[in-house]
């Protein structure tokens, strides 16, 4: 798999709704589209690291790393916060699209944030775990049926 840094011409403000990342996923070059707006801290992160005026990247140079040394760092800060599970940029994809899964976000918008060519592919983010079930039956009500 080939790892492409972000672009600038990635990324897209909306007038009405906000920031975008727009690109290709790496591993299938599947057209991709990431809310920003949703997280009230991406821009100022992002500003924070952003590369100079002049520049085709998103993010400053001095900031890139390989897949492989963001894996082991991952690994350090899961060891120093005292998280057993084995961190990865794959384990976050997953609990990315669990997140969203969780707050009501629906298959076809999941397939197309992730870049899956087909949305059968995203069927696996869609397990049903204790706290799917808890969230999922949370606006049932009993009562009102007189059970």
């Amino acid at each position: 798999m080939i790892w492409r840094p972000l672009k600038k011409d990635h990324l897209m403000m909306d007038e009405e709704y906000g920031a975008f990342i727009l690109g290709e996923r790496d591993k299938n070059g599947h057209d991709t589209i990431i809310p920003l707006f949703k997280f009230p801290n991406a821009e100022a992160i992002m500003m924070k690291y952003i590369a100079p005026e002049n520049d085709v990247f998103a993010f400053n140079r001095k900031h890139f790393i390989e897949i492989q040394a963001y894996n082991r760092n991952l690994k350090k800060i899961a060891t120093k916060a005292g998280i057993k599970k084995a961190l990865s940029n794959k384990v976050a994809r997953h609990t990315n699209a669990q997140l969203w899964i969780r707050f009501g976000a629906e298959r076809p918008i999941i397939s197309k944030m992730m870049g899956h060519a087909k949305e059968e592919t995203t069927r696996h983010y869609f397990s049903v775990n204790i706290p799917e079930i808890v969230q999922g039956t949370r606006n049932v009500d009993f009562k009102a049926l007189g059970i």
